[in-house]
């Protein structure tokens, strides 16, 4: 069987290539510190927390389908295997556990012989709860593909690589609660714009009963497109919180922004 396309192909993947030593390292860059983030939250939980055996789970997925070609500005469709393998580690300990995951997927189709890399997939999340009323988690994700990546547009797409960073950190003590998330969308094609959104929440309980919380809160929103500001808002809040009874709790709030 001849393919057509072959010599194309070739010079697509040395192109690609190419593209892809240079794009991920702004994206991949923020994955790395959020992972870091998690690792550090690990690394500070008590001595012999991590005292269970470790969990490798590798896989392999494979997965064929009709769909819009890649490296087409029409509406052509024709068939598309893809094949993922992955990999997931995992250790659990008393009140803790860590989950490392990975993916690297490759395609062919009808008319472009593979494997050809089109993205890669990635995740860690941290839990501990050492005491009662303590909770720690820190999450970080990243996504990145030559397939449209939360496309929404009604018209036939073009193929450019993007990417997609998320993590965020959890702590929940007696008279403390902090929120802080993250996510970047980075683009290949100088036609689009990047993206970055942050989000913190920090919040004092100086009046608690197993029914009552009075609190006092600050939160903060960041958004900025192409590394350019575009919101910046604050807010400080005072209210109080009552559990009624399992599964129904109220919640008011007064302040200014």
């Amino acid at each position: 069987m001849t393919h057509p396309f072959r010599s194309q192909h070739a010079r697509s993947r040395r192109s690609t290539a190419g593209r892809t030593r240079r794009f991920p390292a702004r994206a991949a860059s923020r994955f790395t510190s959020l992972a870091v983030l998690c690792l550090l939250a690990a690394a500070g939980t008590p001595h012999g927390a991590f005292a269970g055996p470790v969990s490798v789970n590798p896989g392999l997925d494979l997965e064929v389908r009709q769909d819009q070609l890649p490296n087409t500005n029409s509406s052509d469709e024709g068939w598309i295997a893809r094949l993922s393998p992955r990999l997931a580690l995992a250790r659990m300990g008393v009140g803790n556990s860590l989950e490392i995951m990975g993916v690297r997927s490759f395609d062919s189709n009808q008319r472009v012989s593979g494997p050809v890399w089109v993205g890669d997939e990635a995740a860690m999340r941290f839990i501990a709860s050492p005491a009662p009323h303590s909770y720690l988690s820190a999450n970080a994700g990243y996504v990145s593909s030559r397939d449209p990546l939360e496309n929404k547009a009604a018209i036939p797409v073009t193929f450019s690589e993007s990417a997609i960073s998320t993590g965020g950190a959890n702590l929940e003590l007696w008279r403390l609660e902090t929120r802080y998330d993250v996510r970047s969308h980075t683009y290949e094609s100088p036609g689009h714009l990047d993206g970055l959104s942050q989000n913190w929440e920090a919040t004092a309980i100086p009046f608690r009963r197993p029914d009552t919380q009075g609190t006092l809160s600050a939160r903060g929103r960041d958004v900025r497109i192409d590394h350019g500001p575009v919101l910046n808002t604050t807010a400080l809040t005072a209210g109080m919180r009552r559990t009624h009874f399992a599964g129904l709790s109220s919640e008011i709030e007064v302040g200014a922004a």
